[in-house]
């Protein structure tokens, strides 16, 4: 049995949480032991006498609860301040895009550490990523919201971006709205690369705003299904092959958003360097980048955080590519991640290694073990063999 550690998330205005009060009041229940970091729930409003009434000693340090503990359940990859808490034989579950350029260093860490590691987004069950599908449905939704508020309240002048009054406030205000259509006043056109979750709530979304979609997407049954659902919405919503000729809806639409994912692969680029100085040389875009945790899916996307979102690229359009995009929901995001991990949470506290043989959702996840790859995906990708 393996003691659970929750840590605190030290990524730029993280809010979420590993676990909830009532997770940890499910593993006690079962009989695994649970210790919780200081202050590692108050971004999302659980207190420290919040845990420690479910059941979960609080412990001061991150250095403290990586040493006692035999499992860390965190929401973010562990950054470089955290690399030497880890240890052999440490069984880690959380996000981590291990493909993405930006955590080949994160990589060599676990590796040489020896660290047993679980990626939330690799976890897969009859072809559903059943640990990312939560954060994908509130990250695609809070791409929608700031398409519109961006367009709205951001000025580009001379090369510089200008933000209004109070900006990161009036951001997380709008996330607070999850999952609510937000009164915001401008309307445009927006162009989405890819039809699965983040695209299909950022349409929905958007569509519900006032705004009109064009829907870029390679799979033709999932074409198909888009516009049987989006039907009620007319001409407003269009889908288009990516096979085949699409720059028309990226030439007249103000706003592009990446959303192609590939389960443990890094993002592909859905336009060259040379289209995207092409189809924004008339009139600069607004590009928003999910898949930046991955990599991103279009040129000269770098990942930033919420307390500085926005830059201007080469060809002057402004970009948004923060990493942690659900992280403002707080307990919300805490809480739907919690449902989706905690039963499996619960196997790898008592038998890790029978639980991955025999459930196919922790087998996918399963990244690192032992000072090896475990999934030839991530190795090829990496281009370092199994």
């Amino acid at each position: 049995m393996l003691t659970v550690g929750i840590p605190k998330e030290i990524k730029p205005r993280e809010k979420r949480v590993g676990l909830t009060p009532s997770g940890v009041r499910r593993l006690r229940a079962a009989g695994i032991p649970v210790l919780v970091e200081k202050g590692a729930g108050e971004g999302s409003g659980f207190s420290d006498p919040d845990y420690q009434d479910a059941g979960a000693p609080i412990v001061p340090s991150p250095a403290a609860l990586y040493q006692q503990s035999g499992l860390i359940q965190k929401v973010k990859e562990p950054l470089a301040p955290e690399w030497n808490f880890l240890k052999p034989d440490l069984v880690l579950f959380s996000f981590l895009h291990l493909a993405s350029p930006e955590n080949h260093p994160l990589v060599k860490a676990l590796l040489e550490k020896r660290v047993t590691a679980l990626a939330f987004e690799a976890g897969t069950k009859d072809g559903r990523a059943v640990f990312l599908e939560p954060m994908s449905r509130i990250a695609g939704t809070l791409t929608a919201y700031f398409a519109a508020f961006f367009k709205q309240h951001i000025r580009v002048e001379k090369g510089e971006i200008h933000y209004p009054p109070r900006f990161s406030e009036k951001i997380e205000m709008l996330a607070s709205q999850y999952s609510e259509v937000p009164e915001i006043p401008v309307v445009g056109r927006a162009s989405i690369f890819g039809g699965g979750v983040v695209g299909h709530n950022a349409a929905q979304m958007l569509l519900e705003m006032g705004w009109a979609v064009d829907m870029i997407e390679k799979r033709e049954i999932r074409r198909m299904a888009l516009k049987l659902e989006f039907q009620s919405y007319g001409a407003r919503f269009r889908v288009w092959d990516s096979e085949k000729d699409w720059e028309e809806p990226l030439i007249g639409s103000e706003v592009w958003i990446g959303a192609v994912h590939i389960l443990g692969e890094r993002a592909p680029w859905v336009v060259s360097r040379a289209d995207l100085g092409r189809l924004s040389k008339s009139k600069p875009k607004l590009i928003l980048d999910v898949a930046v945790d991955q990599g991103g899916n279009f040129p000269e996307t770098h990942s930033t955080t919420y307390d500085d979102p926005l830059y201007l690229d080469s060809c002057g359009n402004l970009r948004f590519a923060v990493a942690n995009i659900p992280s403002l929901c707080g307990r919300g995001a805490s809480e739907a991640i919690e449902r989706a991990t905690l039963p499996y949470t619960i196997e790898l506290a008592k038998d890790g290694k029978a639980a991955i043989q025999r459930l196919p959702e922790l087998k996918s996840a399963l990244q690192v073990m032992e000072g090896r790859f475990a999934n030839e995906t991530v190795a090829r990708t990496l281009e370092v063999k199994k």
